[in-house]
């Protein structure tokens, strides 16, 4: 029977992110619609009776870890105006190739495995569901979502590898004609990367605010970078990092540097304008594995007569998949610009 998919005036994303409970999709495959027609599918939708703070609204892309199974990478809400519909199949297909997916779990609303789609194709991936599995009821949403399960570095697993669900298609036979139904959604998903291990917090373990002084060498941040691995050959290191200089009454830093925990390696740092980067940084220092305190140091000058002067330093930006942010890094094979994490990342000691 031939489709229509019918475009939702309010229709928002709705991504793959920690904040989505199960609870919500819950919520969501109890929602009513009309003016559609056949089986219509809307991704991302918005809906009045889920407060914002149960449903992320903001496109988000995660690091997926190897050998594991991923965060939801795309969600689907399927309606049926005709007809009950009873669900044979449903076809996962991914925008490009990604050789470190094995397979695509899909579940229902309720958290209940529907089944797994294995590959078909070097783009589509595919799992039948039993009879009585799975049912569109007439004019009722049915919401279904999609994990990937993930081969390790050992299996032929690869770091930093694009990851996108391009599409969900369900198919099936109506209950009162027996006609076949299919229906594909239309649309984006996030983007997400493939990692060996990421960083996975970054907190000021410092002093959350201290006097503000003139002097040489003083310690302006006091970070602790926790990560983790899926396989014993790889190792989570920083490289990189900019920081934001926050200041008022005109304060300056100068001659900054980055020291670890006990080891007498020191790694300079530049200013220019409002911004510390520190490049470069050497093993000894940047290699996390598992957790590493990092401490920032560098001249302060506070100008005389300064009102209410003050000075910070943060990791503002996290970045995204496509776009630089404060700290790069690398899990031995992949090199990264961005970690799955808020905005601001961090923020050191607020001197005052």
């Amino acid at each position: 029977m031939a489709l229509m998919t019918v475009n939702v005036a309010d229709a928002r994303f709705f991504v793959a992110s920690k904040r989505i409970t199960h609870r919500s999709l819950r919520q969501i495959s109890s929602n009513r619609s009309s003016s559609r027609s056949s089986i219509s599918s809307v991704s991302n939708p918005a809906f009045n009776n889920v407060s914002s703070s149960s449903v992320e609204n903001s496109v988000r892309s995660h690091l997926l870890l190897l050998g594991q199974t991923t965060p939801m990478l795309a969600g689907v809400k399927f309606f049926s105006t005709s007809e009950p519909v009873q669900v044979t199949a449903i076809t996962v297909n991914i925008a490009s190739a990604a050789p470190s997916v094995d397979s695509f779990l899909v579940y229902d609303a309720e958290d209940r495995l529907l089944g797994t789609a294995t590959q078909q194709s070097t783009l589509t991936y595919r799992t039948t569901i039993a009879a009585g599995r799975l049912s569109l009821p007439r004019r009722q949403d049915v919401s279904i979502y999609v994990r990937a399960r993930l081969r390790s570095h050992e299996s032929g697993g690869v770091s930093n590898e694009l990851i996108q669900v391009g599409s969900v298609e369900v198919s099936g036979n109506g209950e009162w004609s027996n006609e076949a139904y299919t229906n594909v959604s239309s649309d984006t998903f996030p983007l997400s990367r493939t990692a060996r291990g990421s960083i996975v917090s970054i907190k000021n373990v410092g002093a959350s605010e201290a006097p503000l002084t003139n002097g040489t060498a003083q310690m302006l941040a006091e970070l602790r970078f926790v990560s983790t691995r899926t396989d014993a050959s790889a190792h989570v290191r920083v490289t990189q990092l900019q920081f934001q200089i926050e200041q008022t009454g005109g304060v300056t830093v100068s001659n900054v540097s980055l020291k670890t925990n006990g080891i007498d390696t020191t790694s300079s740092c530049t200013v220019a304008s409002t911004i510390v980067t520190c490049s470069a940084i050497p093993t000894d220092i940047g290699q996390i594995d598992d957790n590493k305190t990092m401490r920032i140091y560098g001249d302060v000058s506070v100008p005389n007569g300064a009102l209410n002067p003050t000075l910070r330093l943060t990791l503002n930006d996290p970045g995204t998949v496509n776009s630089a942010g404060a700290i790069t890094w690398t899990d031995t094979e992949g090199a990264f610009t961005w970690v799955d994490v808020e905005q601001p990342v961090v923020r050191g000691t607020m001197f005052r």
